[in-house]
């Protein structure tokens, strides 16, 4: 019985921990790591790279729906492998900006409208970051890169979440 007590309390432990980072914004943090990365290569090898794994997914998504996610991630590498094959383009700036899903659910932020669909869909307390890779200094609009999310410091592409749950 003390066993699964500890063992107990360390999974609980571990809950808090994950969402205590989720809740935090990293987007300067964001901002420094992906300006290392504004060839358009460099960032779509960043991209597979950064495929979450199924554990990941599990932090993100509820339930069954962490594992519909990953099945669709193996679709997305192929059309990235595509992508690297077009000519190379170098971004001159980037933009970062954020919701959580609480945010979602309040109807408020910047996001894509497919989010709305997918908001019972995820863990509370996830902090998605879209990266814009930008052509002109300051622009407004650029190549968008949806979404990120930061996992125990480690920065994690979950590309359009809403697509793998469209029927």
């Amino acid at each position: 019985m003390t066993k699964q007590l500890t063992q107990l309390g360390i999974v609980i432990a571990f809950l808090a921990t994950t969402q205590f980072s989720f809740g935090q914004n990293y987007s300067e943090q964001a901002k420094t790591y992906f300006s290392k990365t504004l060839d358009s290569k460099v960032f779509l090898e960043l991209c597979i790279k950064s495929l979450p794994t199924m554990d990941d997914c599990k932090l993100i998504y509820k339930g069954q729906n962490a594992y519909t996610y990953f099945g669709f991630i193996a679709d997305m590498k192929s059309k990235f492998q595509e992508e690297l094959k077009k000519p190379t383009e170098t971004f001159v700036d980037l933009k970062v900006e954020s919701f959580t899903t609480e945010d979602i659910h309040a109807g408020k932020g910047n996001y894509a409208g497919g989010m709305k669909n997918l908001a019972d869909k995820l863990q509370p307390a996830v902090t998605f970051y879209k990266i814009d890779l930008l052509r002109e200094k300051g622009a407004e609009f650029g190549v968008a890169y949806k979404y990120w999310a930061n996992i125990s410091g480690k920065w994690v592409f979950f590309p359009k979440p809403w697509t793998a749950f469209e029927k």
